[in-house]
């Protein structure tokens, strides 16, 4: 995609929220309104199921649902990435790997949870 603004990385990337409703449930109209606010505000790039998002919560159907969702939503306009929160490499990789398919244009690979009181160093080298 030469030449669209899925090539133009800079600026504000935002990691939206997952709206839920009582029950469990992704409230997928509030998602696809905070896509299409976020972008007509300015975001330069859009990141599915960041920490906040809830990666650690969603399924992968869900995640690759979202995905989808997000890469109709944004119309080619910006990227969208995809948080990925594991606890080992492998797991990392495997569902990085399983993200690309999807279609997502990068990934955040954020530190588990339950290791947020690592050092900046020690995440970097966790993964690495």
């Amino acid at each position: 995609m030469e030449g669209t603004s899925l090539d133009n990385w800079e600026g504000p990337f935002v990691a939206i929220v997952t709206p839920f409703d009582e029950q469990g449930r992704i409230i997928l109209e509030d998602f696809k309104t905070l896509i299409h606010s976020f972008v007509e505000d300015g975001a330069r790039g859009i990141v599915v199921a960041g920490h906040n998002g809830e990666s650690w919560n969603l399924k992968l159907q869900e995640m690759v649902q979202l995905i989808s969702i997000a890469k109709k939503e944004v119309e080619n306009r910006v990227p969208v990435l995809c948080g990925v929160e594991e606890r080992n490499a492998d797991a990392v990789i495997e569902l990085a790997n399983v993200l690309a398919e999807a279609g997502v244009e990068g990934i955040m690979v954020e530190p588990p949870y339950v290791v947020t009181t690592s050092t900046d160093a020690e995440i970097i080298d966790r993964f690495e």
